[in-house]
């Protein structure tokens, strides 16, 4: 628990009742999961060996990540394992270190999960918009993602907003989902500087999305 609490900058205690499920509707685990699709299901093959292959692979946290996710299968959050299967997905893409990743990474990784699960489109064409400008190369690449994400990064925050109205149930106490919408919604466009307000928190990216993603669905949130 300390271990994965050093990980993910929280507390053993809330790692502890993330792995017993606590305050988390349990759900008889689906295998395969017919009503939702197989890519975004975490692959059964994808054990502790088949991950070595990641650059900066660290089997202490991916046995903890591995955990995590039988957990979230378990209790049928399926945004979890989703997640998980797009941070590989991207880190061999882009070859790149999952621990230690521009924050772009994450947002080019999360950007489909969240905007499914927020009902906001405009989050995944952020994600897509990220990869295109390569924004983490330099100032001019930087410069023309700002300019071109200006109308989606609005976007995005409306359908941030619509959330926080009808708010879901806060599954962890310690990071109320208000409390990390807001987080999200000054983060973003720019990804690589996060606002004195999430300094503050000492919250990295990855962990902003793993918070977020195990709570229930917002009932409310952009376009359908």
């Amino acid at each position: 628990y300390d271990k994965l609490g050093a990980e993910y900058q929280v507390s053993p205690r809330t790692i502890q009742r993330w792995v017993k499920g606590e305050n988390a509707p349990r759900k008889p685990r689906q295998t395969p999961d017919d009503d939702w699709p197989e890519s975004r299901q975490w692959p059964a093959d994808w054990t502790i060996d088949g991950l070595a292959d990641l650059k900066g692979f660290n089997r202490n946290a991916w046995e903890g990540n591995l955990g995590l996710i039988e957990v979230a299968q378990r209790q049928g959050t399926r945004y979890i394992p989703w997640f998980f299967r797009r941070l590989v997905e991207t880190a061999r893409r882009y070859q790149m270190d999952a621990r230690n990743a521009n924050p772009w990474f994450y947002a080019i990784a999360a950007a489909p999960v969240v905007a499914d699960w927020l009902s906001e489109p405009s989050f995944a064409e952020l994600g897509v918009l990220i990869e295109a400008k390569e924004p983490w190369k330099g100032k001019q690449e930087r410069k023309a993602y700002l300019k071109q994400a200006q109308t989606l990064s609005r976007r995005v925050a409306d359908g941030v907003s619509r959330a926080l109205i009808v708010p879901p149930p806060s599954l962890d106490p310690q990071y109320p989902v208000t409390l990390l919408l807001r987080f999200l919604v000054n983060w973003q466009p720019a990804f690589d500087r996060p606002p004195l307000i999430v300094r503050l928190a000492q919250l990295q990216i990855g962990q902003l999305f793993l918070l977020l993603l195990r709570n229930p669905k917002p009932t409310y949130g952009g376009t359908p």
